[in-house]
Order: C-alpha cells, then sequence, then structure tokens
C-alpha cells in the first residue's frame, strides 16, 4: 500500500473553482470555509481598482461562491491586513459567518445576502478532498 497522495492541480483559480461547482459539496454552512473565486470589481461595478484597500489596511473584493449552478456573488473583506493584494482569477478561502436578510433583499442575485471573510488564498491544488492553503490572512 502507498502513502503517496494524488494531487489534483489546476492551471489557474478560475479552472480549480470550476471544478468546485461541478464535482465538490458547496453548500453554504456557517463557519464553514469554501473555495471562492476573486472578481475584478473594475468589470462588476465600475471600480477604479481590482480591489479596494479599506483604512484598516484589509482588502474589499468581490467573490463568486461555488454552487452547482455556477455560483453566486459576494462581497467579502479580508479577517486582517496582512497578506497580497487580491487580484481577480484567484483562488481564495471565504469563511461564511451569516446570512443577512436585509442585504438579500437589496439584489436579484441569489445568496448576495451571505456575509463572510476571506480567511487566506489558496493554491489551485487539490489533496485529499481539501484545497492547498498558500497565505492566510491575519493582523
Amino acid at each position: 500500500m502507498s502513502d503517496e497522495t494524488t494531487d489534483l492541480t489546476f492551471t489557474d483559480g478560475a479552472s480549480a473553482f470550476e471544478y468546485s461547482c461541478q464535482c465538490l459539496d458547496c453548500s453554504v454552512e456557517v463557519k464553514k470555509p469554501l473555495p471562492a473565486l476573486v472578481l475584478d470589481a473594475r468589470e462588476h461595478f465600475g471600480q477604479a481598482t481590482p480591489t479596494k484597500i479599506n483604512e484598516d489596511g484589509s482588502q474589499t473584493v468581490v467573490l463568486r461562491i461555488p454552487s452547482p449552478d455556477g455560483g453566486f456573488v459576494v462581497l467579502a473583506r479580508t479577517a486582517g491586513k496582512d497578506g497580497p493584494e487580491l487580484a481577480g482569477g484567484e483562488l481564495v478561502a471565504w469563511m461564511p459567518l451569516l446570512y443577512n436578510e436585509t442585504l438579500a433583499n437589496e439584489t436579484d442575485e441569489a445568496g448576495f445576502g451571505w456575509v463572510g471573510v476571506i480567511i487566506g488564498t489558496l493554491k489551485p491544488v487539490l489533496r485529499e478532498g481539501g484545497w492547498l492553503g498558500d497565505v492566510r490572512y491575519g493582523e
């Protein structure tokens, strides 16, 4: 019997995200981290930059959260200021914290009411059912 693990490696965050939507359990549950794809806010909100750097040094980005129908969009902040500036196409670990009905009613986008934080970046490598972590955001 071999102790070797077989990694499933993707060429980029977008292909890893697509695989998540099609093949993995992407049910959203409070405090259950999910992979998410960073979207370019310039394309979605006409923002001047792909990410927004907040006064405290954290970042706010647009994410696509995986689901069997291709995913839904949310806004999310990084859990801290330490870590790389995010760009469109990156795979990150998103932790849902609560569902906000008021926020959900502001748009027709399914799932927009989910509020969560980005806890780190992910490598587009699936090992034993979990994505490999890269950089963790923290204070």
